[in-house]
């Protein structure tokens, strides 16, 4: 039965009940999905026990061109000896790429490394089995295995007979011995609820154990009791850090000045993300003022449209307060549905969140509708409603009732001040052109971005990484590393193979520090070990000598050095041939090349110097190389040919990856893509929104004036006369509307540029063509229904009323 009546209602008003629960569903999503991140990063609190205890200790090594984040796992056992017993320190590590040998197509899997008492630091619950315990120390060499939750659903079917299993990663076989739970979250990590973790000395190439490096991924936690002072635990800490550095690394303590920074748990998580979020609900609660302006006028309309059906339940007996409460009632109902749908569509489009803000915001594996976002749906559910009502009962007051009784209600109740339609069309246009002008700007930035050249040859090129670890001599290693160049050659459409100790562009940076002949720390640069025509097969042009056959079996090898680093140390490209550079003071190379930087579009954090050298292949754990091809290359079963290929050289060579190079380097654009395809959207939204709701408003304001209009003309005034006062009454509002919101915009700019942190660009010529592009579309959008309206033969108003 209260379907049928609500299918009635519906078909009564079609058009009505379509736009305005579309609009709400499309704006509602957008709302609650940000909100959702806004309670993640404000107000969802750490998963963790005694939360407030917990603090990211971060080793820095003070280099001339800034702190260089790097921990030395001999420095924490040294803090861990020589703080207080009721401080307790943690680490956890990420370094081997690791494939979970139990699947046939042998998938990269996210392995994380951590110390045995990281999850009882952090009061973490297993959801199955155990965490790890003094089992697993270092020095133990414990084949254990932890499951992140995701990653248990997704590669062991949330099987719960896992526990005591045999896993295999890479050559090696480890026992699960625990589930963790499923809202995890560290520091300078994401998605670690898709990661399988290991005992912090179970890594098949890091060496823990009297190591001398410092590592920007060796993360430390410390959990101290709140009760401790801050500034004297930071002080300590510090000293501390440094009498470690003098113990172990006094090396490298002659150069540089190390610090330890503590921050909390929480800070360090959120960090960098609140700006942001805050800067998406302001732009997505903006959009909602727009759609609700424009909803509003609808509201207005209904209850027009309503005033008889009303008046006569006036007559009858019914009063303000039952029709208020019949009209919120109806209202819940619309509103609520919207919200509803608009729930549906946040939860589908947190996939897409997760995937356009990877490693700008926090925790978003763990983002999902919390308590906090149902109660903000509820409040805006009745807010929204409670503001339909109103208006319908602002146009339908007791007084506007009794004269539609008493007349035709030819003109009742249906006229809106100047100043309110002046002040709706200025609200939405000064919104509504920030919203344009901060969209446009970003999709400019963003494409810009994205569609960089990288500097170097991509088409018909492809990158593959072989790993040797399996094949314990040097001799076997080098010996199998021909071979594979030769299959390589041989493959049908393979013109031309080189390799390299890594992939360009990088998967992750390996950063060595450059001293120029005096022995000056000049940067850190990337070193990268390549074999003979490497550089032609990258159409990279040297300025000055390309290696020669024979290069890396010199002890004194010459290096090829990339242009910024040449800049640096000289001052130009060729002031730097000649010259000399080391890594350690003690052994110097002379540069006899240089070559143009590598750019990577979309990850500009990736685009560091280089050196290379031409030591080629050495024996080591892992080496790329990169195929030139034609068209008759078959890249559809290249994974099949080379694992067919790597098995007739030898059966222990395993292919890590293999992509071609334009695909590696449009997986970097692609959230710029995303984010500039968001933001369109954004922007065609807010400028249809105001299309909608200025044509809506004037269509309205013009109607509703017929009368006087139809007066107007009965004296004598010329429609142009009259177009021209209603054209120039329109424009006033909204070239106000615009210099209040190009003011705002240029004072928020203003701003932005006196804080360091933060870079604002602006570009003028895109904000002039936004300003001249709004004006045209509102005069556009007006011209119509006033058009309409003084040709439609206004004295037809006259007589009927």
């Amino acid at each position: 039965m209260m379907i049928r009546q609500l299918k009635a209602t519906f078909d009564r008003a079609r058009h009505y009940y379509l736009t305005v629960i579309l609009t709400l569903t499309l704006t509602l999503s957008m709302v609650i999905s940000v909100f959702s991140l806004v309670d993640l990063v404000f107000f969802t609190p750490l998963p963790y026990d005694k939360a407030e205890e917990l603090h990211l200790v971060e080793g820095k090594v003070v280099l001339p061109s800034g702190l260089f984040d790097g921990n030395n796992p001999q420095f924490i056992e040294y803090l861990e000896k020589n703080l207080p017993e009721d401080h307790q320190l943690a680490a956890y590590h990420r370094w081997s790429e690791y494939k979970l040998s139990e699947r046939p197509a042998k998938p990269t899997v996210e392995v994380r490394l951590a110390t045995h008492n990281l999850f009882s630091l952090l009061g973490v619950k297993p959801i199955l089995g155990r965490t790890f315990d003094e089992t697993e120390a270092t020095g133990n060499a414990q084949p254990s295995l932890l499951l992140g939750y995701r990653a248990w659903q997704q590669w062991f079917e949330g099987n719960p007979q896992i526990i005591g299993q045999k896993v295999q990663l890479n050559q090696r076989r480890f026992t699960v011995v625990g589930i963790l739970p499923d809202d995890l979250t560290l520091p300078g990590t994401h998605n670690i609820n898709d990661a399988l973790w290991l005992p912090m000395d179970m890594d098949e190439s890091l060496k823990i154990k009297g190591s001398q490096s410092y590592m920007g991924d060796y993360k430390t936690l410390l959990r101290a009791p709140v009760s401790h002072d801050l500034a004297t635990l930071d002080e300590r800490l510090h000293k501390l850090q440094n009498e470690a550095g003098e113990l172990y690394t006094p090396e490298v303590m002659k150069q540089f000045e190390i610090k330890a920074i503590r921050t909390p748990m929480k800070d360090s998580i959120s960090a960098g993300s609140e700006t942001l979020v805050l800067l998406l609900f302001s732009g997505v609660m903006a959009l909602m003022l727009i759609a609700l302006i424009n909803l509003s006028g609808m509201q207005m309309a209904r209850a027009i449209a309503r005033v008889k059906t009303v008046a006569v339940s006036f007559a009858f007996g019914a009063t303000n307060a039952q029709i208020m409460k019949e009209a919120l009632r109806h209202h819940l109902v619309v509103v609520g549905s919207s919200v509803l749908m608009g729930l549906i569509l946040a939860l589908v489009g947190f996939q897409f969140i997760e995937l356009l803000a990877a490693g700008a915001i926090a925790r978003l594996d763990t983002l999902s509708i919390s308590f906090n976002t149902l109660m903000f749906c509820v409040g805006l559910t009745l807010i929204i409603a409670l503001l339909f009502a109103w208006i319908e009962m602002r146009a339908v007051n007791e007084t506007q009732l009794i004269t539609s009784l008493q007349a035709s209600g030819k003109g009742v109740g249906k006229q809106m001040s100047a100043g309110v339609s002046h002040l709706l069309i200025g609200v939405q246009t000064a919104l509504s052109f920030l919203i344009l002008l901060a969209t446009c700007h970003v999709v400019f930035f963003t494409l810009a971005e994205a569609n960089r050249s990288p500097g170097i040859e991509t088409d018909n090129r492809w990158s593959v990484t072989v790993k040797y670890r399996a094949l314990e001599s040097k001799e076997e290693r080098i010996a199998s590393h021909r071979s594979v160049l030769n299959e390589l050659a041989s493959l049908t459409g393979v013109t031309k193979v080189t390799h390299a100790s890594e992939p360009q562009p990088p998967e992750e940076l390996n950063l060595d520090r450059v001293l120029n002949e005096q022995g000056d720390y000049i940067m850190q640069a990337r070193r990268l070990h390549v074999g003979q025509g490497y550089f032609d097969a990258w159409g990279m042009p040297v300025e000055g000598q390309n290696f020669s056959a024979g290069d890396g079996e010199l002890s004194d090898y010459p290096v090829i050095v990339s242009a910024n680093l040449a800049k640096r140390i000289a001052g130009s490209e060729s002031e730097m041939l000649g010259q000399k550079i080391s890594s350690n003071g003690k052994r110097f190379y002379q540069v006899v090349g240089v070559v143009p930087e590598i750019q990577v579009p979309g990850e500009s954090s990736l685009e560091q110097s280089v050196i290379y050298t031409p030591r080629g292949f050495k024996g080591w754990a892992k080496q790329t190389y990169l195929l030139q091809t034609d068209e008759r290359f078959a890249s559809s079963d290249l994974m099949l040919t080379l694992v067919e290929m790597l098995g007739r050289v030898h059966p222990e060579l395993e292919v890590t990856h293999a992509d071609s190079i334009t695909n590696m380097f449009d997986r970097y654009r692609a959230r710029h893509i995303a984010a500039a395809g968001v933001s369109s959207l954004l922007a065609v939204i807010s400028v249809l929104m105001v299309v909608a709701g200025v044509s809506g408003i004037v269509g309205y304001l013009l109607r509703s004036r017929r009368y006087n209009l139809g007066v107007k003309l009965a004296m004598g005034a010329k429609v142009q006369r009259l177009f021209k006062e209603s054209f120039s009454e329109l424009l006033l509002p909204v070239l106000f509307s615009l210099w209040v919101a190009f003011s705002f915009s240029f004072m928020m700019i203003g701003y932005g540029r006196t804080l360091p942190t933060l870079d604002v660009s602006v570009d003028w010529g895109l904000l002039v063509a936004v300003i001249v592009g709004f004006i045209l579309l509102v005069t556009v959008v007006a011209y119509f229904p006033i058009r309409q309206v003084l040709y439609d033969d206004p004295i037809k108003a006259l007589r009927n009323e």
